[in-house]
């Protein structure tokens, strides 16, 4: 007997219309806090940082990147404005709707107004050498 493929194991798995909307609500808060993590790892500012942007606890931020709090889009647009950065929400038909597999919802997060600085120069690089 062979193993099933991703596609079998998930049809079983998310068999029901409830099971699959509640997937697609979960896909979203999960993909919703890993942006934001690599937003504000990218944005080089630390979870305080941002609570103190936001006028919120740090315990409110760590529930946000953890998806365990369900935000509201006012506060997603708090945290996108505490970052510097806005949110494009784009809904498509999913690509394979009649299988009950559907590509996940993505949140694009496009940094503002971000100010490059120029790359160093090699000879402006001090390199650490071993004794």
């Amino acid at each position: 007997m062979t193993e099933p493929n991703v596609f079998e194991y998930f049809n079983e798995t998310v068999s029901t219309e409830q099971d699959r909307r509640r997937y697609a609500q979960n896909s979203l808060i999960v993909d919703t806090a890993i942006t934001i993590n690599a937003a504000l790892e990218s944005r080089e500012i630390s979870q305080k940082d941002l609570a103190l942007r936001l006028n919120r606890t740090e315990g409110f931020i760590s529930q946000i990147l953890s998806g365990g709090a369900n935000l509201t889009l006012r506060t997603l647009a708090d945290v996108a404005y505490g970052l510097d950065c806005i949110v494009q929400i784009t809904i498509q038909p999913s690509a394979l709707a009649g299988s009950g597999v559907f590509s996940k919802p993505q949140t694009l997060w496009s940094p503002v107004a971000i100010a490059q600085e120029p790359p160093k120069a090699a000879a402006d690089t001090q390199l650490a050498l071993a004794a």
